[in-house]
């Protein structure tokens, strides 16, 4: 489970990286424009733009460096914490997402984050 805001990149790396489905599913929640660009042409606009790998490479470590801490923070912030992050970085997805998504996403059960919500 993970959730893209408007004007973010998606990836499904291990499938991009690989060449090979992926594993994932895109559901969008909201009416949405969603552009997808396929590998060949990345290759070629690599070749035609000076400085595209660079560009490229930095979406790659910001990509990494989100689930990296997502993970960490998963796994060493006590719920409460989680919750409180995620309200403060990204509370807009409270109003597009499920309980149940959001609380999977944040490592809880759903009746943790909804005790969480109401202050309980």
């Amino acid at each position: 489970m993970w959730f893209w805001l408007e004007g973010e990149v998606m990836v499904a790396l291990d499938s991009f990286c690989r060449q090979v489905p992926s594993s994932f599913s895109i559901e969008l929640l909201v009416d949405s424009e969603l552009f997808a660009v396929s590998y060949r042409a990345l290759d070629r606009l690599s070749v035609q733009v000076p400085g595209y790998r660079l560009l490229e490479r930095h979406i790659v470590e910001a990509y990494l460096l989100r689930i990296y801490r997502h993970y960490y923070e998963r796994s060493s912030l006590p719920a409460q914490a989680r919750y409180d992050k995620l309200m403060s970085e990204r509370p807009q997805l409270f109003q597009v997402a499920p309980v149940k998504a959001i609380a999977s996403y944040l490592g809880m059960f759903p009746d943790t984050l909804s005790k969480l919500r109401s202050g309980t």
